[in-house]
């Protein structure tokens, strides 16, 4: 339930120019004549589209299902935006900011104004300036720097230049405010103090009874007969994707009659060397952390360790639903947070980088259908619109893949770039 307010294919390997013999150049030539039709025809079928109302805008929907809540005790909720040209189709895409890995985390996540742990630390239950009654459609560039909107990535735009795979779908932002890319899972609240002491404050782990309500919400207003729906979101909105992903199509998608898929972007984090990263997810697995709702196939493949299926590389296997990731090689938040003293050198981080890549081609690129797109700038998710693998955008591997299938993309959907860290050449566009 819900309370309302109002181009061409260029090989990475390119550098090998040993010759080649006359019918591979004629099959090669004929994949690039091909794939450049592709693209062609795309953005001609994009550019007819109507544009959407001037004044279109995303709604608040703020949930009023029990249990439903946040960090901070305070009701959960999502915006939903509708296209001009009514759709059966739909985008739901996870917001960010992280995670709180501890108690004395998630008490300090409640205390901030952006709405990470909650909206009570922005003034609930007036409707504050964490959780507007509306949001403009972001449609503003979306390059390293600058934002669509409200700092939500170009998949959420109605700009079909910028997001030509979605622009005309009905997108729902969810926003984040549990801590645990929609894990948590415990009944009971919990007391607890930040590190410096303080006053108590009462906790809920409550994401996977926010996602089930948001689910049972969005059935109601129209998701039910939805034709094809696409999970996605971005950092911790994307680990969320990889948690959540299968659970969402079997909420969403009970008989199986609706195309499913996903989109992660940059939420591929390593388990890295035992550190603190992962022992935060041991905490959040834990049932005196958030006793975070667990893959059960996952769970039954790792007895004794069920943490690690909150961690992308460890559940990746058991994942069902098809699956896009895009991701950076050398992730500017993942080298320094979970790396650290580890990627202190040039040679290191290179280590960590090619360590991602194999990850992601033995977990999620096993299985067939699935597809990613792995870049080698410095960066942490944006760049939708700038980012190029094989002199082709995110943005436009993503339509190829979601329209036509891993096989119309370059090497069956695996789009890698083999430039070594650090490359500033590939940040550009």
């Amino acid at each position: 339930r819900v309370t309302t307010e109002k181009t061409l294919f260029s090989s990475s390997n390119a550098c090998h120019r040993a010759q080649m013999p006359t019918t591979t150049v004629a099959v090669l030539l004929g994949r690039i004549v091909t794939l450049t039709a592709v693209v062609n025809s795309l953005q001609q079928q994009h550019a007819s589209v109507p544009p959407l109302h001037e004044n279109a805008q995303f709604e608040l929907h703020v949930l009023d299902t029990p249990g439903a809540v946040c960090l901070d005790g305070t009701p959960a909720a999502f915006y939903l935006g509708r296209p001009a040209v009514p759709s059966d189709k739909w985008l739901i895409w996870g917001e960010g900011k992280a995670w709180c890995l501890s108690e004395a985390d998630c008490v300090a996540r409640t205390h901030s104004t952006d709405g990470r742990g909650g909206w009570a630390a922005s003034g609930w239950p007036k409707v504050p300036g964490s959780l507007p009654a509306a949001l403009p459609w972001g449609d503003a560039p979306c390059h390293p720097g600058q934002t669509a909107g409200q700092a939500w990535g170009c998949q959420l735009s109605n700009n079909c230049t910028l997001n030509p795979a979605f622009c005309t779908f009905n997108m729902v932002h969810l926003k984040t405010c549990d801590g645990g890319s929609w894990s948590g899972n415990r009944t009971d609240a919990v007391s607890a103090r930040a590190l410096d002491g303080g006053n108590t404050t009462t906790l809920h782990y409550r994401g996977r009874p926010i996602l089930d309500a948001t689910a049972e919400a969005l059935l109601g207003l129209g998701m039910r007969n939805a034709s094809e729906i696409v999970v996605g979101g971005g950092s911790a909105g994307a680990l969320g994707v990889y948690l959540q992903l299968d659970h969402w199509n079997r909420t969403l998608n009970p008989k199986q009659d609706k195309r499913f898929v996903g989109l992660a972007d940059c939420g591929f984090f390593q388990d890295w060397n035992n550190g603190s990263y992962h022992q935060g997810f041991v905490w959040m697995a834990s049932p005196t952390g958030m006793d975070a709702a667990i893959d059960p196939t996952c769970r039954e493949a790792h007895p004794t360790a069920p943490n690690l299926c909150l961690m992308a590389e460890h559940l990746s296997p058991f994942i069902t639903t098809p699956l896009f990731a895009l991701q950076a090689k050398f992730d500017s938040w993942q080298i320094p947070n979970i790396c650290g003293s580890d990627c202190a050198t040039t040679i290191e981080r290179q280590a960590y980088g090619d360590a991602l890549v194999t990850k992601l081609e033995a977990t999620v690129l096993k299985r067939p259908g699935n597809g990613a797109m792995v870049d080698s700038c410095y960066h942490h998710c944006a760049g939708y619109d700038t980012y190029r693998v094989d002199n082709m955008t995110q943005a436009q591997a993503v339509q190829i893949w979601y329209e036509h299938g891993a096989a119309a993309l370059p090497n069956e959907g695996r789009l890698m770039s083999s430039a070594p860290y650090p490359c500033a050449a590939c940040c550009s566009t």
